[in-house]
């Protein structure tokens, strides 16, 4: 059984969402589900229980994720790209396709997921007023 992972909804954005069945199918196999979207349907004001994963294949890929979403609410973000694209992205924190891939892609979601659920945590217990927050699993 999937269940979302500690109460964050984990979107991937690609132009084509075929390229992302490996990565989905790894994080199903951990019991976490996704969701998949075009990144032109991606909102430009990400919401605050997501982790956006962007998948970024082409130069063109490259150019709308630069112009919507960089340097844009980052703790809601990861950002992966093929070799083509990649160096149009070296200003910001990237997981590029390459030998190491499947190692660097799953220790930057582990701390994404981490942030995001330490920050919802804490809304948590702003709201609740006596520290009896939890997180869903």
């Amino acid at each position: 059984m999937a269940v979302r992972a500690v109460g964050v909804q984990v979107i991937f954005a690609a132009s084509s969402c075929s390229a992302l069945a490996p990565l989905r199918a790894f994080l199903h196999g951990l019991g976490i589900s996704s969701s998949t979207t075009a990144l032109d349907g991606v909102p430009e004001d990400l919401p605050q229980s997501t982790l956006h994963i962007f998948f970024v294949q082409t130069a063109s890929d490259a150019e709308a994720y630069l112009g919507r979403f960089a340097g844009r609410q980052c703790e809601r973000q990861m950002l992966t790209a093929a070799a083509s694209a990649a160096p149009l992205l070296s200003a910001f924190a990237c997981v590029p396709l390459d030998g190491e891939f499947a190692r660097n892609f799953f220790e930057a979601f582990a701390a994404k997921l981490a942030k995001l659920a330490h920050m919802q945590r804490g809304s948590q217990v702003a709201a609740d007023g006596d520290g009896a927050a939890s997180l869903r699993v």
